[in-house]
């Protein structure tokens, strides 16, 4: 990301411009989970969907294996999303409740991958089920809203990874789930990232789970970045107010 900004039209009776994001620069490494924590509205789900390519930044550049992806049309950009994939934060909303578990992956398999083949098509979904702790024979033909919803976030999981991607963008993925079931996904996604060397951009709102996942941590604040770092350092020395304010107020997560 260099110097990326994002500014949306103010539909108030004030009129002008609201920044979304104020000039913010920052490198994912490979292989590491990277954590953006901040509170709502301090921007870290708009660098997430501009890094998705979801949404266009109004000035800056967002650079993957040194491709500035924002100059690229929407027609060339399936190369590009076939390596970096988003985890939405509803585990129900971002899925089609007219899908079964076997058509919300395979559709993703067959667009992004071009496999025609119906048998390799359905044993990769096989796979991918087993490897986000799912049993093809029990879920593979339900419906949304017949799973629960650290089950939902799994198949988003697995359709996300569907496509061998390197990037995962996780938009605040364990919100909606039960306390039982966050450290859970959370481990899912650590053990995801040493298996496959996964790089992985988690989006949060506090900090119990960057701590538990994340090797760094970047915080933001009204569309800044405000403190930036290891995460073990950004939590046990903070140096900026709003890093200490939500550091007050952090949940504890279970061991």
């Amino acid at each position: 990301m260099r110097n990326l900004c994002v500014t949306f039209e103010d539909t108030s009776k004030r009129g002008g411009k609201i920044f979304a994001v104020k000039d913010v620069s920052f490198d994912v490494k490979e292989g590491e989970i990277l954590s953006i924590a901040g509170e709502s509205g301090s921007g870290k789900t708009t660098v997430a969907r501009t890094i998705a390519a979801l949404l266009p930044p109004t000035s800056g550049s967002v650079i993957f294996r040194g491709i500035d992806i924002t100059k690229k049309k929407k027609k060339e950009l399936r190369a590009y999303r076939r390596e970096v994939q988003m985890i939405f934060q509803d585990p129900y909303e971002s899925l089609n409740p007219r899908w079964d578990v076997s058509t919300t992956i395979g559709t993703h398999i067959r667009y992004l991958t071009k496999e025609k083949d119906k048998k390799a098509i359905q044993d990769r979904i096989d796979q991918l089920l087993n490897e986000v702790g799912l049993k093809p024979d029990l879920v593979r033909h339900r419906l949304p809203h017949q799973l629960s919803g650290g089950e939902r976030q799994r198949v988003n999981i697995a359709r996300a990874l569907s496509s061998n991607p390197r990037m995962l963008l996780g938009d605040e993925p364990i919100t909606m789930l039960d306390a039982s079931q966050r450290l859970s996904i959370l481990r899912l996604l650590m053990k995801l990232k040493r298996e496959r060397n996964l790089t992985i951009l988690l989006i949060t709102h506090d900090l119990a789970s960057a701590k538990v996942a994340s090797d760094r941590t970047i915080i933001m604040y009204k569309g800044e970045i405000v403190e930036s770092g290891p995460t073990d350092v950004v939590l046990q020395n903070p140096k900026h107010d709003y890093t200490r304010l939500i550091l007050s107020s952090m949940p504890e997560m279970p061991a």
